[in-house]
């Protein structure tokens, strides 16, 4: 997969840039269940130089792979278990749900951001 963004760590042009913003945003419940929209969102910042970072069927992380959700890609909360994340995808490239890890090691893989603002057509 190639990366969303073609800096892994350039900001998203997609999140709004409202100075403080950041420092108001809170990290999921561990073991709380999020229903869309209400979901914290977060940006996938690792995996660059592999495509993006792995994607699983289950909260186990031995599970079976789906595949890649690439950098840059922004997920919001399904549920938060420990350091693994049921996501649903907002915006970016990757299976549409699906659990990943927010660190490997001590490397962050996701970090919370702001809720993207996605267009809608008018009827």
């Amino acid at each position: 997969l190639k990366p969303f963004w073609p800096k892994p760590f350039e900001p998203c042009p997609l999140l709004s840039s409202r100075p403080g913003q950041m420092s108001d945003l809170q990290m999921p419940e561990d073991g709380e269940e999020y229903i869309s929209p209400d979901g914290p969102c977060f940006r996938v910042v690792g995996g660059g130089d592999k495509g993006g970072i792995i994607v699983r069927a289950e909260e186990d992380t031995g599970s079976a792979a789906l595949n890649r959700l690439a950098t840059g890609a922004v997920v919001e909360t399904l549920q938060m278990k420990g350091q693994r994340l049921h996501y649903s995808l907002v915006v970016g490239a990757g299976p549409k749900e699906g659990w990943v890890s927010l660190k490997f090691k001590d490397k962050d893989l996701l970090e919370l951001c702001e809720r993207p603002k996605v267009a809608t057509p008018h009827a």
